[in-house]
């Protein structure tokens, strides 16, 4: 039961994420919002910040959003890591 309840938070605070970047890159980067939502991630509720990080959080940083690196996608591709 706990692991459903984990999943489930988790699977939440993913979606909630990546609705905040989907409201403010919809207008700056269209492609970008286009392109996730037809992707396996979006339908498998991986959000931005699962790969790109929280640490930007608004157009006044953008230098802090991270570009993923193969141990970020390691993290769920383990084919990634090679």
């Amino acid at each position: 039961m706990r692991s459903i309840l984990t999943i489930a938070a988790i699977l939440l605070t993913t979606s909630a994420g990546a609705d905040t970047c989907v409201d403010c890159h919809r207008t700056l980067h269209p492609g970008i919002v286009d392109d996730w939502k037809a992707s396996e991630h979006a339908s498998a509720n991986v959000g931005c910040a699962d790969c790109h990080g929280t640490e930007h959080d608004g157009p006044e940083n953008p230098e802090l959003a991270r570009l993923p690196e193969s141990t970020t996608c390691g993290n769920c591709h383990v084919d990634r890591l090679l």
